[in-house]
């Protein structure tokens, strides 16, 4: 074992080579995040690019395992901030088509944006649970903003455009907070 207060060597390269892996995409991802309207939902373009980088995430997340926390650390606001505005276009959406927004490329690509947004805080949650102070970690620092921004969500959701996996989400916070 090291000693206190030093840093175990292969941590620190693991948590590099993490870093350096997901720094081109995390530029990409700020870029897109940045430039986006409030008013208006992604581009096409622009929704299947972080699409991609949420995918290459959840995968980074699953084979890193707690060297992965650094990297949802700097992305969980823009993350809770994307899956906000997923879930708001695809509510008013909802509201102003009915069912037949679920056929626009619009919808299916804010739709698919949220679920595997959700997808992603799973497998985090799943990956960090077992890590010294993991379960902290989840309690502290991103339990209140899934509870404010995907609880919420999901609360004044009509039934019709709730997602399963927002379900699976909360029930994987559940077991690994008992």
């Amino acid at each position: 074992t090291m000693a206190p207060g030093i840093a175990d060597p292969m941590i620190e390269c693991s948590n590099e080579a993490i870093r350096l892996l997901m720094d081109p995409l995390n530029v990409t991802w700020f870029q897109i995040i940045k430039k986006k309207s409030t008013m208006q939902p992604f581009s096409l373009e622009d929704a299947e690019e972080l699409l991609g980088i949420i995918q290459i995430n959840a995968c980074v997340c699953t084979a890193a395992g707690s060297m992965y926390i650094q990297q949802m650390s700097n992305i969980f606001s823009s993350v809770m901030y994307l899956f906000h505005t997923s879930s708001e276009y695809i509510s008013l959406a909802s509201k102003k088509q009915g069912k037949s927004a679920s056929r626009c490329p619009q919808y299916k690509a804010a739709h698919a944006v949220k679920v595997d947004v959700l997808k992603l805080l799973t497998s985090f949650l799943v990956t960090i649970r077992d890590v010294n102070n993991g379960v902290d970690t989840i309690r502290t620092t991103f339990l209140p903003a899934l509870k404010n921004v995907v609880l919420a969500e999901y609360k004044t959701s009509p039934a019709a455009i709730r997602d399963a996996e927002a379900i699976t989400l909360f029930a994987t916070c559940a077991d690994t907070l008992k």
